[in-house]
């Protein structure tokens, strides 16, 4: 199997001088992507009966990926009329510059799957994965898998119970390897940079030739069930995942020439349950399937050299990944309307450099999933699907200037009609005061629970009956209108709780810490669309 993928952008931007953004003489900006991924799959299947109880199927080979990124810029301003805004017609060239990466991937691959007298099922992998990302010592990892499972509904002993339709216990153990770090994240690297005109290198980033692979070790329990003809079916998983060689970036100090380093920094551990069920509560000319999924999870680090702050996030042994670490919001000394916050000795200041940083919020859902209902009667079919999130905390960091007491130029929330405005005011709003910081900084006053029950899809058809599609000299004809995030009830009073700051140049291991924090996050779009299917 051979793929390739090639993504090119090409941005132009024209401000013309009649705007702000364009005095006195207008501005442009250029700019170029590349991104080319290559891939290569070979892989030899073996799939063989031995007589009537032995099956037997394995699967051997190797996979190659490389992506080639580039990227150019580059901007002027001051141009002769707003009817000439090329690049080459500014006066002054402000900025260029470029950039290009190159990371590869090489994995060698085996599974073998036995099945005896189609009831005793094993299964058994190997992996040994190559990335570029780490040095020549580390380059590799190698990552197995193996996997039992029993059909008991297939033993001798159960064929008369008539409404139990299938019954599968089975417990799998393997490992899993993650490189989500930047290219070249073990090299000691310098970037050329040019300062008041002439051209130079400055130390860009600190190597680290120890970095490897991070490895997750899961174990599974689950069951696999179904009643009354599979009417009602499902799963259930335990399951307990850890993590070690955990990759973060960890601080160092800056007495070094550098602020970070990566680093294989600790253990963590998830662990949950998970449940699945499907039901046809009704058959016949009106059939209506049910289909339900819900997932509880627990996150804790277990293990770490030393905590790991990110802004609003924070990374710290005992603790989930990436809990909301500031100050704990005290309300509002109602004699002169300052904000307060809570000091360690559990006293209230209005001085927010004396008061103490404590978990205020965890990002990280403790339940999750999904309800799908889906009906039909002769040609018309409904489909209804709701998803939920409970249990989670957010920052709401657009909160620093939309809801700050008029602390700046932002349109304020309307909470801040509620704002504290003479002594003997009992109020969580301070008092206003323009260009002042008055409860303003980041702290669990801008925490939010972020629970929602969305109505994430909803589509309704009808198809047209065969005799009238057949002499259209049609196979099928489907008319259907369908609408999107039609109804979010939530208690979250920011833009939208499923969205998330993502902002600029991340990395993967910031994306994975800091995580639950909205600011100024495009919501959710609802939608409403019409079409028609039509099958020749």
């Amino acid at each position: 199997m051979l793929g390739i993928d090639n993504f090119n952008q090409r941005e132009e931007e024209r401000v013309s001088p009649k705007t702000d953004d364009g005095l006195p003489a207008g501005n442009g900006a250029f700019r170029t992507v590349q991104n080319l991924n290559l891939m290569a799959d070979n892989y030899l299947t073996f799939d063989q009966k031995f007589g009537q109880a032995h099956s037997l199927n394995m699967v051997a080979g190797l996979s190659f990926q490389q992506e080639k990124y580039t990227r150019g810029t580059m901007g002027g301003k001051t141009f002769p009329s707003d009817s000439f805004l090329d690049l080459d017609a500014a006066a002054d060239n402000t900025y260029f510059g470029s950039a290009n990466s190159k990371t590869t991937f090489l994995s060698y691959f085996a599974r073998a799957n036995y099945k005896l007298k189609d009831r005793y099922l094993f299964s058994a992998s190997f992996r040994r994965d190559g990335s570029s990302r780490f040095g020549e010592d580390k380059r590799f990892g190698n990552f197995y898998s193996f996997s039992a499972g029993w059909i008991i509904t297939q033993e001798a002993f159960l064929s008369d119970i008539q409404w139990l339709s299938f019954l599968k216990p089975r417990v799998s153990f393997g490992e899993t390897g993650n490189a989500g770090i930047p290219d070249y994240g073990y090299m000691s690297m310098v970037e050329a940079k040019q300062y008041a005109g002439k051209a130079g290198f400055y130390p860009f980033q600190i190597g680290n030739p120890s970095l490897q692979w991070e490895k997750t070790t899961q174990f599974d329990a689950g069951l696999d069930f179904g009643f009354f003809n599979n009417r009602l079916s499902g799963e259930i998983d335990y399951y307990v995942k850890e993590t070690s060689n955990m990759l973060l970036n960890r601080s160092v100090p800056m007495s070094s020439g550098y602020s970070t380093i990566f680093e294989n920094v600790g253990k963590m551990e998830n662990k949950g349950l998970e449940i699945i069920l499907n039901a046809t509560p009704v058959s016949g000319a009106l059939v209506w399937n049910l289909s339900f999924n819900v997932t509880y999870n627990t996150n804790k680090v277990t293990k770490l050299v030393e905590p790991l702050n990110y802004t609003q996030n924070r990374v710290e042994e005992s603790q989930p990944i990436g809990f909301f670490y500031m100050p704990e919001y005290a309300g509002v000394d109602p004699d002169n309307g300052d904000a307060l916050y809570y000091m360690a000795n559990g006293e209230t200041t209005n001085d927010y450099a004396s008061a103490e940083f404590r978990n205020v919020g965890n990002p990280n859902p403790r339940y999750f999933g999904g309800l799908s209902n889906s009906f039909t009667y002769k040609g018309f079919d409904l489909n209804i699907f709701f998803q939920f999130v409970q249990d989670v905390d957010l920052y709401k960091m657009h909160g620093v200037y939309m809801s700050n007491n008029a602390g700046w130029l932002d349109n304020q929330t309307k909470d801040q009609l509620r704002r504290w405005q003479q002594p003997g005011d009992i109020t969580d709003v301070p008092q206003p005061r323009f260009s002042e910081s008055n409860g303003d900084r980041m702290s669990s006053r801008y925490i939010a629970d972020g629970s929602y029950i969305r109505l994430k899809d909803l589509t309704l058809g009808y198809s047209l009956p065969e005799d009238l599609v057949s002499k259209l000299a049609l196979k099928k004809l489907r008319i259907y209108i369908s609408g999107l995030n039609l109804i979010t009830i939530t208690k979250y009073d920011g833009f939208d709780p499923e969205v998330t700051a993502t902002g600029t140049n991340r990395s993967q291991t910031s994306l994975n810490v800091q995580q639950g924090v909205e600011y100024y996050s495009t919501p959710q779009a609802k939608g409403l669309t019409a079409g028609i299917n039509i099958t020749f």
